[in-house]
């Protein structure tokens, strides 16, 4: 019966220790915390599941990235005010889908000035429409909806309302990875665009005509439009825009790139024919992005 009994003792004590070495022991999922915490694993900028699917799906809670943003604007063909400035500045773009329904929307907010004297801009577009469900994740897009702006310096002004504003293309979207081609069209109601000294060219009375591409992916953001604008004030040279921009993303931070270049014909001299502008607007812009 002693053998017994040790036997039972030793149990006892076993028992003993392992429930104390369980009470102390991290659990698996706190461990895994603490290395993300660390910083020993890398992830993706929170803004959407990149795996995400279903009813509905938001291309990038992250687009949104505010901060300081550096420009210099270039002008050939008139005289202007040139140089280099410095803005507070808000920009971002979405695509979001919710079944077979689509929307597009983009927006620039910023203040500053330079070189080439005070400098804003307020820039706001919004379309929705549907998105044939060709497969699950893509499928032709048909949206409309409008698209307004303000924006310059001494060297340069743009403006411009346009209603309704159409886009038609082919769009690929999963979780935070987005890719769309497409045409995009519109009346414009009026607008204007002056660079440097230049007489001013009146916008309107006419279809925008263009195309844009927009691509999203973890880190990097990337969009590019080029379009025709149709003037209403005597000149038969249209406006035609080419613009872009490009960020990169690692959350919370981000660093965007944008160059916005014209082309169109103006009067440069009173008494004069039309002769050839050209303006090229860039900035670069380090700030933060927001997390949803």
């Amino acid at each position: 019966m002693r053998w017994i009994a040790a036997v039972e003792c030793v149990a006892v004590v076993t028992w003993a220790a392992n429930t104390r070495a369980d009470d102390v022991r991290p659990p698996a999922a706190t461990s895994e915390a603490a290395r993300s915490a660390s910083g020993t694993t890398l992830r993706l900028p929170p803004c959407a599941d990149p795996d995400t699917d279903g009813a509905f799906v938001t291309s990038t809670g992250c687009s949104g990235v505010f901060g300081i943003r550096g420009s210099a604007i270039g002008v050939r063909g008139v005289p202007a005010d040139e140089g280099s400035g410095i803005m507070f500045s808000e920009e971002g773009e979405e695509f979001v889908r919710r079944g077979i329904f689509s929307s597009h929307g983009l927006h620039r907010l910023a203040i500053g000035g330079g070189g080439a004297g005070f400098e804003g801009t307020l820039l706001g577009g919004l379309t929705g429409g549907f998105r044939i469900p060709v497969g699950d994740r893509h499928g032709p897009v048909f949206r409309a909806g409008a698209l307004g702006y303000l924006r310059g310096n001494n060297a340069f002004y743009a403006s411009l309302l346009e209603l309704p504003e159409i886009e038609i293309g082919y769009q690929y979207l999963q979780g935070v990875t987005v890719l769309e081609l497409g045409m995009t069209s519109g009346a414009v109601l009026v607008g204007r665009h002056r660079v440097g000294e230049a007489e001013t060219r009146r916008l309107g009375a006419g279809l925008e005509i263009g195309a844009y591409a927009a691509l999203h992916v973890p880190w990097v953001r990337l969009g590019l439009k080029a379009v025709r604008l149709p003037t209403n004030d005597g000149l038969d040279s249209p406006v035609r825009v080419a613009e872009g921009t490009l960020c990169v993303i690692a959350s919370p931070f981000a660093i965007c790139a944008d160059g916005r270049a014209t082309v169109t014909d103006a009067i440069t001299t009173p008494g004069a024919p039309p002769s050839e502008v050209r303006s090229l607007y860039a900035g670069l812009a380090f700030g933060f992005t927001r997390e949803r």
